[in-house]
């Protein structure tokens, strides 16, 4: 451990992380040696190496019964941060709430999930860092992964299919990577490859982007009630997909039908929530965490008012218990806390 230090104090963090390795498991120390080994392979960019190392101290934690250790709590932060900057949204929708019940600043997890959701604001902070765990490991899927969905967002179509179908390569059976592949395809306008997917008998129908897409694909070919079926059965797997609702008005309003203005308000509504929180969220991210304060109570209630018009119950519920822990008659808190109790109450 002391050499480490002094290995680390010199810069020389591949030969740090290497000397924690040496750490005994048995020791007393090995919690902080795996804990500063994983901040060591992340500094070098190593990134699927941080996580391993990350997670063994998740799980000698629990085989030691250290619910309460502060390595647990900290290798979990790191974990959240790692899968935050690759865009695994629901592995780290699931951390943040095991997290949640016992962490003291719970709206500092609600904040997280908030930026989760968002398009990203910093992809050009987020790309480089990638792009070197990538340098350091061509192996690691997670980064391929998320550089090709911040590529998707900054609208680089050739790189984000180049990186879909590198992953692809590694791991056929890569869902997330052949939706990517079959997004880039359409925006590309490269029509048979993007047929050649939709065809494919492993493609998720349980997506509701892959059925935006086929209905997209649909439309190009003027088949517009099978278009509409598409768009219809994403709706049913993501009723609050702002994307799926403009395109359906869109074709309905092209085909003379009934339901265009309705599926157009909806859109509207959807992205004005989103853009709402967009917009109270921006001010943490612009911020060292560490000056972070607690949104003022009718902040709290707006937040959980839009987060309930995109169907994120229990962020709104949160945001809600936020808002009572500060000032606990606070009336809007209140009210739409009855709210949520009726509709989760059981019917008679």
């Amino acid at each position: 451990m002391l050499a480490a230090r002094v290995a680390a104090g010199l810069g020389e963090l591949k030969r740090c992380a290497e000397l924690l390795e040496r750490v005994p498991t048995q020791s007393q120390l090995k919690l902080e040696a795996l804990f500063r080994q994983g901040q060591s392979y992340r500094e070098l960019y190593f990134a699927r190496q941080a996580e391993e190392t990350w997670r063994e101290v998740i799980s000698l934690c629990e085989e030691r019964g250290l619910d309460s250790s502060h390595y647990l709590f900290s290798a979990k932060v790191e974990l959240i941060s790692l899968m935050s900057l690759e865009r695994r949204v629901r592995e780290t929708r699931e951390l943040l709430w095991q997290l949640y019940p016992r962490h003291p600043e719970k709206w500092r997890l609600l904040v997280t999930m908030a930026r989760l959701e968002a398009k990203p604001a910093y992809p050009q902070l987020a790309m480089p860092m990638l792009e070197k765990c990538l340098e350091q490991d061509s192996g690691d899927l997670d980064a391929c992964r998320g550089l090709a969905l911040y590529s998707l967002d900054v609208s680089q179509w050739k790189e984000a299919a180049d990186l879909a179908s590198y992953c692809l390569e590694h791991d056929p059976l890569d869902k997330l990577s052949l939706e990517i592949l079959l997004e880039c395809k359409f925006r590309l306008q490269e029509w048979d490859a993007m047929d050649e997917i939709l065809a494919r008998p492993d493609l998720d129908d349980s997506s509701a982007r892959v059925w935006r897409l086929r209905g997209q694909r649909l439309e190009t070919l003027s088949k517009a009630e099978e278009a509409e079926q598409c768009f219809r059965e994403a709706l049913r797997l993501n009723p609050n997909d702002p994307t799926t609702h403009f395109q359906l008005a869109q074709l309905l309003r092209r085909s003379r039908a009934l339901g265009a203005d309705e599926h157009q308000a909806e859109f509207r509504r959807l992205q004005g929530d989103t853009e709402a929180i967009a917009r109270v969220i921006s001010s943490f991210s612009a911020q060292n965490p560490e000056n972070w304060a607690a949104p003022e109570p009718a902040t709290c209630i707006e937040l959980a008012t839009h987060c309930n018009g995109l169907g994120r119950i229990e962020e709104a519920r949160g945001w809600v218990d936020q808002a009572l822990r500060q000032v606990p008659d606070f009336p809007a808190a209140l009210e739409l806390q009855r709210q949520f109790s009726e509709l989760s109450a059981p019917s008679e």
